[in-house]
């Protein structure tokens, strides 16, 4: 009876759930990332249920559900997608990056890495903050963003590049091109960022050891920048992104020169003076010198003489009172007595500074076409800058194009291409730098613009100091064309085991054309012409295997590359052009043309392979090794090994570690080796010839020694780092220390006289860069609607002359200088020694100044290295040197260490605040161990060659003007470079080896030697993102933020000149990085 009953109970059950099974279904597809890159085991979940599954290797899953249930895909370091069951039974599913966790994935050799798994140094820089950067060159704003990458501005001119090197480089010197490191631009191999919109980036990854590198051989020895652009996401509807940014940019600081009325008063009472001068007062009147008084003699010609200065009894006798009353009342015009006769004088004061530095304007307008479907996606962007340079006549211009795209053409195989496209152009007259040094040192007086419109010259040399005469006639165009197309496949052969074969060309072209006009003051015409062309072909063709066993995870690569560069130049000057029409080289005189040309091909083969391994994410290894074969070398040391390893500890996942304040902690460890071509090229092995006339026979002739034992330049790098995350990931550390000995050094060895060589190219030494590197990042504040996040990074590096050729000095010592020890003795220093960091500095030691004739009577004897006397006795307000050996001689040996020229610990901080839409970031960068001469502001106070204006300097009461003064500086006269003028303030060295920066403008002394410390404010940076509920999507607007920053707000530093961020040790006046007010939109529908 009871059974009965129970059965007729349970039918209903039974039918129940018989309907539902019924219904359920197998639900089949892949699970892959935005660029369609498979993502094994993706979780997928029947949501409200425990029926998952995992996807395998490829991505593929299979999972029973029925109609109306939703499924759950997440994968680790991506945004979760929930899908509902329809009537489709093939869900294919592309999971789009989670932002939040996005540095938990890095880019590694031909691959991409959970940052759980990876044992070796890499760093990834946000990408949203080299966006916002306005520099035009993209690598500028990475300054600061990572520890052990160093960006070394030369210049503020938009679009110039920067010195760039990580932990050191492995040349001795900082400043050496052979320093960059690779960068990798979508596959292509290039040697700068140049021509790159940074709106199109999607990631960029700094690998800085050699497990890291290794297995991109040749160039990667000094690490490699790994950058990919933008493409679109899979299963995404199709967007149209706008960015919009406007802009104005001045100078931060200006020179603080004295007014024209100043600098004529200090000016002509030195040259009355006439302090160790033949003939004082000489220079008072018809010279060439600002402070020098102009005798009119004819109608008409104050309006072209060079220097406005003139008594004004003498102007108006000449040229009227009329023509006078125009320039006093119209034309700016002043007047003032002269201090040395009581006469009226009648100047202009150009301000130069605010004739030569203009506010610039900024436009950057950019557009961006996504579209993705499940076989597929595309990204199509175009963009415009135009950035004006705040000094006059300087400006840079860029159009760029990119094209990406990837497609599935079958279960098995799809491919992906990509085309790039940048054309861009400097407007510069010359070089810049050089301009500013010459033109802003102008002497306010001289005159700008003639009577009749055209512009003065400014000095009577050749060589212009007028930016406006420059500007006037000389002609200049440099423009840049980059070219990238790039090809690949990803062939599924089986299971887990994939071939892709893919190939790219990259060119960029050069062009430059120049013509001077003839001028009144030049009447020689200049024509250059020159065009450079870069081609490289890449191929490669990979295999990758991955596979698990239970918890042993394995993960194999192995390829081929085969790279061909080729490079094409000519060049052609000319001069003496008959007229301004014919702008070409034809039109110059025949016997002042010069036409040259090259070809340069070289080619690389290479086979590589590296596999990786952990135990269920918890122990990690991984090996990779390279094999390169590069032409340049002769065949018996054309190729070479370079194996690298890494292991790696997640020591948080052992069952025994019980920490809630250490959320994660993993030691890793890694070495290997990369090799280098440092500049290697054909004629360092086989030699170069050269054609000659010889008796109207032509022939040819040996210019370069050959050197068939040349081989490859190796880097081998040692890491330890231990990566930590506290309080539940909140706050994350990265800690590393490197040693890294580059061996082998490819260098120019110097020959003996008697070879009729000056060098020959060898593997000549070693050095060692050690150092750490810090990067931290902390969620300090995490609320729901308010969060605060920082980034610091800090880095040391120390670099040290380890082994150099046998010569029979001490240390081996090359380039070196000769100066007196504490003893009185002769050492020798600087240049390169072993155990040494390269290239210190030495200057002479001032200590003060005499008060007095009688105290300078005293003075030590200057004597060159010759012997003969320097200069002419000393009086009062001349310079007091250090005698070092207390010999009562000052010579080239009394020279005292001042510090190094490339700084030792670089670094960055940024603060970002967010609170619901809106979001607040302030970015600064630092760096310290450098020292900087001041050589502008030394040329100033020297009056040097008589033709500079002067600084607020010699209005200071520490500058001495009176017997008995007690002053610091020396004193300002009138005489020459070769001088008092040059004595005092522009100390001058004399055969001593490189202990000092060389140039007419430097000045080896202590007074004008500076540390070139410095804290940037970088950054300030105010956005706001519209939340949904503003209603947008009205308007078809899916995303629209608006933004407003400034850049490069000032310094903390006690660096008197425009700038820190001076890197060769000499400041001759530099075009520094202007302050900059941006205003942005970014609208998406």
């Amino acid at each position: 009876m009871n059974s009965i009953l129970l059965k007729k109970l349970l039918v209903p059950f039974v039918f129940f759930f018989s309907l539902i099974a019924t219904g359920q279904q197998e639900i089949k597809g892949r699970v892959v990332d935005a660029e369609g890159v498979p993502l094994p085991g993706t979780s997928v979940l029947v949501k409200g249920t425990s029926n998952g599954v995992a996807a395998d290797f490829d991505g593929y899953y299979a999972i029973n559900a029925s109609q109306g249930q939703t499924l759950v895909f997440s994968y680790v370091g991506f945004v979760p997608k929930e899908i509902i069951v329809g009537t489709r039974s093939q869900i294919d599913v592309a999971l789009a990056m989670d932002t939040q966790v996005l540095d938990d994935v890095v880019v590694i050799g031909y691959g991409k890495q959970s940052r759980n798994l990876v044992s070796s140094a890499v760093s990834k820089v946000k990408v949203e903050q080299v966006e916002s950067n306005p520099s035009a060159n993209p690598i500028q704003a990475l300054q600061g963003k990572v520890a052990g990458l160093s960006i070394l501005p030369s210049s503020g001119q938009p679009g110039e590049e920067a010195q760039v090197f990580i932990r050191g480089g492995t040349q001795v010197s900082g400043t050496s091109s052979a320093n960059r490191p690779l960068y990798i631009i979508d596959g292509v191999f290039r040697d700068n960022m140049n021509g790159l919109n940074p709106h199109d980036i999607e990631s960029i990854q700094v690998l800085k050891d050699a497990a890291a590198t290794a297995i991109y051989g040749a160039r990667a020895a000094n690490g490699i920048i790994l950058v990919t652009t933008k493409s679109g996401e899979r299963n995404g509807k199709g967007t149209v992104s706008i960015n919009y940014r406007s802009g104005i940019a001045q100078q931060l600081n200006r020179y603080p020169w004295t007014s024209a009325e100043d600098y004529i008063r200090v000016s002509r009472i030195a040259a009355a003076k006439g302090i160790n001068l033949e003939n004082p007062g000489d220079r008072l009147s018809n010279t060439n010198f600002g402070y020098s008084v102009q005798t009119v003699n004819n109608r008409g010609d104050y309006g072209f003489n060079r220097n406005t200065l003139a008594f004004l009894d003498n102007v108006i006798g000449v040229e009227g009172q009329a023509y006078v009353a125009d320039l006093l009342e119209n034309q700016g015009y002043g007047t003032m007595k002269d201090p040395v006769t009581g006469r009226t004088m009648i100047f202009k004061d150009n301000n130069y500074d605010d004739l030569i530095f203009t506010t610039a304007q900024l436009q950057d307008f950019n557009v961006r076409f996504s579209q993705g479907s499940e076989n597929g996606n595309m990204n199509i962007s175009l963009g415009y800058l135009k950035q004006d340079g705040t000094f006059l006549g300087t400006g840079f211009d860029r159009i760029t194009g990119l094209y990406n795209g990837n497609y599935d053409l079958s279960d098995r195989l799809s491919a992906n291409a990509g085309v790039n496209f940048s054309f861009q152009q400097n407007t510069e007259v010359q070089n810049a730098n050089n301009s500013i040094n010459r033109s802003s040192r102008l002497p306010h007086t001289v005159r700008i613009w003639n009577d009749d419109g055209t512009p003065a010259l400014g000095e009577t040399t050749s060589s212009p100091r007028n930016r406006y005469h420059e500007l006037y006639y000389q002609d200049a165009e440099q423009k840049t064309y980059y070219y990238t197309l790039n090809f690949g496949l990803d062939w599924n052969i089986w299971d887990n085991l994939h071939f892709k074969p893919s190939v790219s060309f990259f060119r960029d072209d050069y062009n430059f054309n120049f013509f001077e006009r003839a001028s009144p003051e030049i009447p020689g015409r200049r024509a250059e012409r020159s065009e450079v062309a870069n081609n490289q072909l890449l191929l490669n063709g990979i295999f990758t295997y991955d596979r698990s066993f239970g918890n042993h995870n394995l993960d194999l690569l192995w390829g081929m590359n085969y790279t061909k560069n080729r490079r094409e130049s000519i060049n052609g000057s000319g001069s003496n052009g008959a007229t301004d029409i014919i702008e070409t080289l034809n039109a110059s005189a025949t016997d002042m043309e010069r036409v040259s040309s090259s070809i340069v091909e070289n080619k690389l083969l290479s086979n590589f392979g590296r596999i990786s391994y952990d135990f269920n994410g918890k122990y990690l290894a991984s090996a990779s090794y390279r094999i390169d074969g590069a032409s340049q070398f002769a065949e018996d040391n054309r190729f070479a090994f370079f194996p690298a390893f890494s292991l790696g500890w997640n020591i948080h996942q052992e069952s025994f570690w019980k920490s809630k304040t250490l959320s994660r902690l993993k030691l890793r460890g890694s070495w290997g080796q990369a090799g280098s071509l440092s500049g290697l090229t054909i004629s360092d092995t086989q030699g170069e010839f050269s054609t000659r006339l010889y008796g109207f026979q032509g022939g040819a002739l040996l210019t370069q020694l050959p050197n068939t034992a040349l081989k490859w330049e190796t880097t081998t790098s040692t890491d330890i780092g231990l990566d930590m995350a506290l309080f539940d990931n909140r706050i994350n550390l990265l800690l590393d220390v490197y040693e890294k000995i580059t061996d082998d050094r490819l260098i120019d060895r110097p020959m003996p006289q008697q070879t009729g060589f000056s060098s020959i190219r060898d593997n000549v030494g070693s050095i060692r860069n050690k150092g750490i590197e810090v990067e931290i990042g902390a969620d300090i504040i995490k609320g729901e609607d308010f969060q605060w996040h920082t980034d610091f990074n800090f880095a040391f590096n120390r670099t040290t002359v380890v082994k150099l050729p046998e010569n029979g000095r001490d240390k081996n010592r090359i380039n070196y200088g000769l100066v007196y020890n504490e003893n009185g003795d002769l050492m020798e220093v600087g240049g390169l020694a072993e155990g040494e960091r390269p290239y210190g500095i030495w200057a002479f030691d001032m200590i003060g100044v005499y008060a007095t004739d009688e105290e300078a009577a005293n003075a030590p004897e200057d004597l060159l290295v010759s012997g003969s006397k320097f200069g002419d006795p000393k009086n009062g307000g001349d310079a007091i040197w250090r005698d070092v050996n207390n010999d009562g001689v000052i010579d080239n040996y009394d020279m005292v260490f001042v510090g190094f020229a490339t700084p030792d610990k670089l670094g960055g901080m940024a603060n970002t605040f967010t609170y619901k839409g809106l979001q607040l970031r302030f970015s600064m960068d630092y760096a310290f161990g450098h020292v900087i001469n001041n050589g502008w502001r030394a040329r100033a106070n020297a009056n040097a060659r008589n033709n500079v204006m002067t600084t607020k300097d010699v209005l200071r009461d520490d500058f001495w003007k009176e017997q008995g003064d007690i002053a610091v500086f020396p004193r300002y006269d009138n005489a020459s470079d070769f001088d008092n003028g040059y004595r005092n303030h522009l100390r001058p060295w004399e055969s001593n080896g490189n202990l000092t920066p060389s140039s007419s403008g430097g000045s080896a002394s202590t007074l004008y030697y500076h540390r070139g410390d410095f804290i940037a404010f970088r950054e300030l940076w105010l956005g706001y993102q519209f939340p949904e509920s503003a209603g947008l999507d009205k308007f078809g607007i899916s995303n629209l933020d608006v933004s407003i920053s400034a850049n490069n707000l000032g310094y903390w530093t006690k660096y008197s000149g425009l700038t820190p961020e001076v890197f060769d040790g000499l400041d001759e006046g530099i075009y520094p990085r202007p302050f900059q007010l941006i205003i942005g939109l970014n609208v998406s529908f």
